[in-house]
């Protein structure tokens, strides 16, 4: 009697922590985070880099390209780092083709500060970097600026910043 009594308790209990476990599974499911990824920033002083960590939700509409370069063209959370470009830089197209990413940023990246007091150079070498350390399938970056490539090519030479040969 006692044996088949604590049989009984123990098929309770077992099935208790499994509809515990299978609870607390659905839970985690339906607020994952997202995908982890990290995000390299100048300080203000420009003379060190920060890097952050976020976690970027998953996009049916878009792919996690276009969501990581959208997240780092918004800016550093710390307020020692500086952002890559000026405020209001958005991104108006991106699209990867054969290890090649193709990334258009709007006019408002050579409006907003007069090119004197902003290093465009550094913030497109450390653009690349980020894109190159967060995703090892781009092999090359194609960046235009309100649909014009002629604009950056001072900065073709940085296309393997941060890559690994």
């Amino acid at each position: 009697m006692k044996i088949k009594r604590f049989k009984t308790s123990l098929y309770v209990v077992f099935a208790l922590i499994l509809i515990f476990f299978i609870i607390s599974f659905a839970l985690w499911a339906f607020s994952f985070p997202g995908i982890r990824k990290t995000f390299i920033f100048y300080s203000n002083s420009g003379s060190i880099e920060y890097i952050e960590s976020r976690y970027i939700k998953k996009n049916r509409q878009k792919p996690l390209i276009n969501c990581y370069i959208e997240e780092l063209l918004l800016g550093p959370l710390n307020e020692l780092s500086a952002p890559l470009f000026p405020r209001g830089t958005k991104l108006d197209s991106c699209f990867l083709r054969d290890s090649v990413l193709y990334v258009e940023l709007s006019e408002e990246l050579l409006n907003a500060l007069p090119a004197s007091s902003y290093d465009y150079e550094k913030s497109f070498v450390l653009f690349k970097k980020n894109i190159f350390r967060s995703f090892s399938n781009v092999k090359s970056i194609k960046i235009y600026i309100n649909g014009s490539e002629g604009l950056l090519e001072s900065f073709q030479h940085t296309e393997n910043i941060g890559k690994k040969s």
